[in-house]
């Protein structure tokens, strides 16, 4: 119809199309109750070894990227999402079937492992200790759920120490500030920090604690690496203990007014991919500049 009326030759068809989505979960720190949460980040750290024993690191476990899914959505309590920075490993299991190949630009893997990606609160202290260069690893992810842990229950549970702990031990500045004050944190004070009316939760960030002492502290005895079987082996046992309160949901927390208003030691690096983008949009730039200036330098002359 349209091109008879305004006489052109050829009518192109043209499809107008909505996608309707619904949320998959709720974010972490709106749990309903602290064993909620626990078990939340249990199931994450299960689907992280998953994903690693076919050969994907997630290399971005945060805050935003850990859900809570109902049970009346018949897909378990935890899921972990957003592997949009993860890289491809060798599989970490000899039974594993499923072979994972590296992408065409990166032989043997490593060069993108070197790229520093994740979010500043959550980031091992094993990457903040180099501003880059630094292989990403397995344990690097595991100690990010810890303190995703460490960061939740600070935010949003009652543990009697305040608001000031939290902003002590993640402080909104630089990758080496963060890094000094999450080795304080693992000296001197942890095991200062007694949830109120819940002594699983406790036990559990003590524990916890104790094993990234270990991977971070390499006297008087060699670093230990954290392993998934660990993790989930503390985890099982906290949430089988009796204890856990039935109503303790996250309460509100203020957001400090320089975490509001700053943002850019919290964002996500850039990944090698993304980076060789953004060069050739800034070559394909300076050259239109380029250009445009000899362009108008001809025009003036004449």
């Amino acid at each position: 119809m349209w091109a008879e009326i305004s006489g052109a030759d050829k009518a192109y068809e043209r499809c107008h199309m909505r996608l309707v989505v619904s949320p998959v979960g709720r974010p972490i720190f709106e749990f309903r109750s602290t064993k909620e949460m626990v078990t939340t980040i249990r199931n994450a750290v299960a689907g992280h070894r998953k994903a690693r024993r076919v050969g994907l690191l997630h290399r971005d476990v945060s805050s935003g990227n850990v859900l809570i899914v109902d049970e009346e959505q018949k897909k378990g309590p935890g899921l972990l999402c957003d592997f949009d920075y993860s890289s491809f490993l060798e599989p970490d299991a000899d039974d594993v079937a499923e072979v994972v190949t590296q992408p065409d630009d990166d032989i043997d893997g490593t060069t993108e492992l070197k790229e520093r990606t994740g979010t500043l609160y959550f980031i091992a202290i094993g990457i903040l200790r180099e501003p880059s260069g630094v292989q990403h690893t397995t344990a690097d992810d595991l100690e990010s759920f810890y303190w995703l842990l460490v960061w939740i229950i600070l935010r949003h549970a009652i543990h009697g120490r305040g608001s000031s702990i939290y902003a002590t031990v993640f402080p909104n500045l630089t990758d080496q500030h963060s890094r000094a004050m999450k080795l304080d944190w693992l000296d001197s004070e942890y095991h200062r920090v007694t949830i109120h009316d819940n002594a699983p939760l406790t036990w559990l960030l003590r524990e916890w604690s104790a094993l990234c002492v270990k991977q971070n502290w390499k006297q008087p005895t060699p670093a230990i690496p954290i392993q998934h079987d660990d993790v989930l082996r503390l985890l099982d046992e906290a949430l089988a203990k009796d204890g856990w309160p039935e109503n303790d949901a996250a309460v509100k927390f203020e957001v400090p007014d320089d975490e509001l208003s700053t943002t850019a030691h919290v964002t996500t690096t850039t990944t090698t991919s993304q980076r060789k983008r953004s060069a050739a949009q800034r070559e394909g730039s300076r050259r239109s500049s380029s250009k445009r200036a000899r362009t108008s330098k001809s025009g003036g002359d004449r």
